[in-house]
């Protein structure tokens, strides 16, 4: 059926025969309906995918310039897309995304405004708001828009609980984030965000088995996200198996070169494996990436490897004097 399905051609069929009666009797009615859903029709099959075709070259670039580190020339394109096209919400998530990988929050959330009023309830704009939010340090904002969500108590309060457990591991409350992705998971079992959310919290409060089953989970579910595999690079790392851990950190590095998290994890395997130098490079990026942000929370947990690494490798240099 190419690019149409079935409903199409039942609703094309339709139109046809509306258009026969119209055409046949003249009756008001059959007309009035020809001309209403034949302008529908026009929109959907002719005027919209013209319409798309005219800015997927600019999404194409835009793609492109995101895909090699270009995050200016590829908001740039994406700005154009959306002049032409102002109420497609997925132009705003995609510039969104890259000026929140880019640490832009604030252009990031005013991008993911204004795709939620087009698409309303999405769980991945909700948490990338969230994100934005703590990104400019708005804890209480942030709070405050997941609360609101949880106390409408409908069927989308597990976001609330998603976003605020999110809030709560910027805030170093890591039991009160597990018990709010905890809860939701029982709202919505088999979301791949939520075992996402769900690893990183139990690996904070060194639950690692059960980290590692949840990030396996999200992989399994989500197997292109990055950030799963630092999770479950994470809980490898602190159940022994260096090698797999190490694998994992480099292949969230390699999807967001700029994720501090990611390089002290790194620095801890290597650590771990005896690679001093390679550590000491890996927890001196993150706490770089940390400070960038004014990130005071994350980086107090890398001075003290940082400094232990430090250590090690002067008395490595004065045992071989």
């Amino acid at each position: 059926m190419g690019r149409y399905r079935f409903a199409d051609y039942v609703f094309l069929g339709s139109l046809a025969y509306i258009s026969f009666v119209a055409f046949t009797t003249g009756h008001p009615i059959p007309v009035l309906l020809m001309v209403a859903i034949g302008a529908w029709a026009a929109w959907k099959y002719v005027w919209k995918p013209a319409r798309q075709q005219q800015i997927q070259p600019l999404v194409t670039k835009a793609q492109a310039a995101r895909d090699v580190g270009n995050a200016k020339e590829s908001v740039k394109f994406y700005k154009q897309a959306i002049a032409q096209q102002p109420k497609n919400p997925g132009l705003y998530v995609e510039s969104g995304q890259v000026k929140l990988t880019e640490k832009a929050y604030g252009g990031a959330l005013a991008d993911f405004k204004q795709a939620s009023r087009q698409t309303l309830n999405n769980p991945g704009i909700h948490l990338m708001t969230t994100a934005a939010h703590c990104g400019l340090k708005e804890y209480q904002k942030a709070l405050t828009l997941n609360n609101e969500i949880i106390n409408a108590n409908g069927p989308q309060a597990f976001m609330g609980y998603l976003g605020r457990g999110t809030v709560f591991i910027y805030l170093r409350k890591f039991d009160r984030a597990l018990g709010d992705f905890i809860q939701a998971d029982k709202l919505k079992s088999d979301f791949f965000l939520t075992h996402c959310c769900l690893a990183e919290a139990f690996c904070y409060i060194g639950e690692l088995g059960k980290g590692l089953a949840s990030a396996e989970k999200a992989i399994d579910l989500m197997p292109s996200l990055g950030t799963t595999y630092l999770w479950r690079g994470w809980a490898k790392y602190g159940l022994g198996r260096y090698e797999e851990g190490l694998k994992d950190c480099n292949t969230t590095i390699q999807q967001d070169p700029k994720f501090g998290k990611s390089y002290e994890i790194r620095g801890l395997v290597h650590r771990a494996m005896g690679q001093l130098e390679l550590a000491l490079k890996d927890l001196e990026r993150a706490l770089k990436l940390y400070r960038k942000e004014g990130l005071d929370q994350f980086e107090a947990e890398v001075m003290e490897p940082l400094a232990e690494v430090r250590q090690a490798l002067r008395k490595k240099l004065t045992d071989t004097e």
